[in-house]
Parts: C-alpha cells; structure tokens; sequence
C-alpha cells in the first residue's frame, strides 16, 4: 500500500513538469507560423570618396629662387684735394643720412684761394699789358729804322762827294775822316734797332708763355676753389664721416664715405638644378647672347624679382634686372652665382616703388624664363614614389600611371609624358591603393585654381 502510494506520487510530480513545457512549446508552435521569416541581404564594400582634377594644358612661367645680399653698385670717398678749415656741413650729414644728388655736403674756407684766383688774374692782366708794349715797341722800331735808313742814304751820298772833294785838295782829309764817322755811327744805330727788332718776337713768346702759364694757373685757382665745395655726386646714404664743422683737413684726407643709392646689386647663389626650367625656357635664344650687352636678361628675355627675404610676395619687391652671371660657382653646394641689379628712387608715391634697397638687405630673387603655354601641370603632392599617379578611369576604377616629369616648380610638377589631357588625376592620397578599386571621384576645383595660379607665379 505504501509503495503504491510512492508510485502515484512520483507519477503526479512528472505531470506537474510535463504539462508547463509542453504548455510553452504550443505557444512558441502558434506564434512561428504566424510570423514572416527575415530577409537576407547582400554584402557590399565600402567606396572611399576622393578628390580629382582634370588634366588640362596651363601656361607655365618657369622660374627660380635664389638669396643674397644687396650691396650698392658703387661707393664714394669725399677726399680732400684742398686743405683748409671745414666752416660748413650739411644739417643732415650724419651716418645713416640719405641725401640727395648735387647737394653740398661742406664746404671748405675759401679765403686763400680766392686771393689766389685775384693774384693770378693781375698776373694774366700784366702779362697782357707787356705783350701789347712790345707790339707798339715794334712798330716805333720799324718806324726808327725806315727814318736811319733814309738818313744813311743821304750820309752815303755825301761822304762820296766828300771823298771827290778830298781827292781833289778841296777839303782835308779830316773833314772826309769825320763824315766817314759819321755814316759808321748811323750804320751802328741802324744795326741796334734791328736788334732790338730780331728780340721783340722772342720777348713776346716768352710773355705769352707766361701768360699761358698764368691762364693755366688761373684755371687751377678756379678748380681749388671749386673743390672747397663738395657736394653729392649722386643719390647716397652716408656710411662714416671722420671729420666735423671747424676741423682743419689736410689734402688728400678722406673726410666721409657714402654709398650709391640710385642702383644696387645683388649677388644672389642658386641651386644649379633650379635653374633647369629657366635654362630650358631659352634655349633658343642663347645663341643670341652679346658680351656687350648691360644686361643678359634683356637679351634672353629672363625676368627678376627681388624682395626682402621673409616678406610678403607683395611687399618690398623691385622688378631687377638680371646683369651678368658671378664668376663663382661652388661645387661643394651646387650653387651659382647670378647678379641682378635694382634701380632705387627716392621719389615717394604711397607704394612700394618709393622703398630703397640698401646696403646689406638679405633679399630673396626670382628669376623668371619665357612663359610654356599647353603645359601638363600636376601638384607635387600627387606624385607617389616611383614616379607614379592614380589615375580614374571611365568606369570609377582606380588606374596606376607611370609619368616622366620634365622638372618640379614649388609645389607643382610640369609633366613631359605619361598624361594627357583630359586624364582624371586622383588628388587623394590611398591607403591601401589598389589598381581596380572602386572610387566615388569628386572635382576639386579650388586646388585647380591654385594650380592655375601657381603655374604663373602669382597668388591665387
């Protein structure tokens, strides 16, 4: 009875377990068939968007840059060539001052100079007087000597008629004696008139000597009275001045050094391989070049900028002019000198042609070549290792691209083959890149604009 009780028992615990399960997989059976199965879908890749250009022929103005340091194109020493007391100075001659071409620097006491000039005309005046005496004296001469000749012809007729009475015993011998004396004595005055004569001309070739000399002298008086003065040969700045207002200099004393401000040079050093595009850029013109010439540039049509190293392209710049090449060229760097000259006005007019380029400025050079229309330009950055682009063809795909580059200008690369116009350049740079991968292109046409402008030196 027991045990049959134990049975019922563990029989009613089964049911009591049974019926909740079964109860939930009922419920879980009529929910499912009355819902719709999910919906699979496909997989799909992620496209990266990149940015792109359009390859299009640009004008290129080759160019190339290059430093150095302004220096005047020439410089002065105000030597002394009189001596005496300085009793003028300008208000502005001073170390820095900027003074104007023609203006007197200082002047230089003139007293004795000018009693020079005064002593040498009186001399010239006298000399004058002298010459005119021995003209007159001349001609009273000739005068003299016409009036003793006659007399000499009449003496001559009467000591033959008084020889005629002497041989006759009519007269003695001494009244002949002293006629013959008599012509002696008007041949002797005869004989010194033309001697006075013969010396007349050589008296005043002297006194004209003199009188050369004195015009001479008078000459140099001017110019040492000139030379108290010495003014501004040209526009310059004053670099140092070694004597002031009162102080007594010396002849041949350098009393200050200026330096020329109305042109100046700079000997700027570039990479050798910068100038690449320049070079090619004239070509054709470099058969023409004359040794004569002032300016190389001007014959090559090579263009030059200079502005202050570190300023903006706007401020501070000259149009130069490319001169000549230096004589140096360091191998050790790869660099070589080219000098470009600048023209200077003080003349302001509210912008930047009324600067000076002075004395030890650290400028920065361009020079500039003739312009390459229908170029295939491209920015630096576009350029992967190996020469290579991304290029994206019809189809969205990216397509790796060798290119040759014919050379490089700041940030872009001037192309010589491998692209061709209307090519699609990826600007993006990929990671990973792989040829054939899907794209989603984008024209970026802010940095085409930039290029455009790059590619001709100017600021976008």
């Amino acid at each position: 009875m027991i045990k049959r009780n134990k049975i019922l028992s563990a029989i009613l615990k089964g049911f009591m377990f049974a019926i909740p399960v079964a109860a939930g997989i009922a419920i879980f059976l009529i929910m499912s068939q009355g819902r719709t199965p999910p919906k699979q879908k496909s997989a799909k890749f992620n496209v990266p968007t990149v940015r792109v250009m359009t390859i299009k022929p640009i004008e290129v103005v080759p160019r190339s840059f290059g430093y150095g340091t302004a220096e005047p194109i020439r410089t002065w020493k105000a030597v002394a060539q009189v001596s005496g007391k300085i009793i003028y100075t300008h208000p502005q001659l001073q170390k820095g001052s900027i003074i104007r071409q023609g203006v007197d620097l200082l002047k230089i006491d003139p007293t004795d100079y000018r009693i020079s000039l005064t002593k040498t005309r009186a001399n010239i005046q006298n000399y004058d007087v002298q010459i005119n005496q021995k003209k007159v004296e001349k001609k009273n001469y000739l005068k003299l000597l016409d009036l003793q000749q006659t007399d000499l012809k009449i003496k001559q007729k009467e000591l033959e008629r008084q020889k005629e009475l002497y041989e006759k015993k009519i007269i003695s011998k001494t009244e002949y004696e002293s006629q013959l004396q008599s012509l002696i004595s008007q041949e002797v005055q005869i004989q010194n008139i033309q001697n006075s004569l013969n010396l007349i001309p050589v008296q005043i070739e002297l006194l004209q000597t003199q009188l050369e000399q004195a015009r001479s002298d008078l000459e140099s008086a001017k110019l040492k009275l000139e030379k108290t003065i010495i003014s501004a040969p040209f526009n310059l700045q004053i670099a140092d001045i070694n004597n002031k207002l009162s102080e007594y200099v010396q002849t041949g004393q350098t009393i200050l050094e200026a330096n020329d401000i109305s042109e100046s040079e700079v000997e700027a050093q570039f990479v050798m391989q910068s100038m690449k595009p320049i070079f090619l850029s004239i070509m054709d013109k470099t058969d023409k070049i004359n040794l004569d010439t002032e300016s190389i540039g001007d014959t090559l049509g090579i263009e030059a900028r200079v502005r202050l190293a570190g300023a903006e392209l706007s401020e501070m710049e000259w149009l130069g002019s490319f001169n000549r090449r230096s004589d140096t060229l360091d191998t050790d760097t790869r660099t070589m000198g080219m000098i470009v000259s600048v023209r200077n006005s003080l003349q302001q007019e509210g912008s930047r042609r009324g600067q000076l380029l002075l004395k030890g400025a650290y400028c920065e050079v361009e020079l500039r070549g003739q312009s390459r229309k229908n170029s295939l330009v491209i920015p630096r950055s576009a350029v992967h290792p190996g020469d290579m682009v991304y290029l994206a063809d019809k189809e969205n795909k990216l397509v790796k691209q060798k290119i040759e580059i014919l050379y490089s200008l700041s940030d872009i690369v001037v192309i010589k083959s491998g692209l061709k116009i209307g090519d699609s350049l990826i600007l993006t740079d990929l990671i990973p890149a792989v040829s054939g991968m899907t794209i989603d292109p984008v024209p970026d046409k802010e940095l085409e604009a930039r290029l455009v402008a790059d590619a001709k030196g100017e600021q976008p």
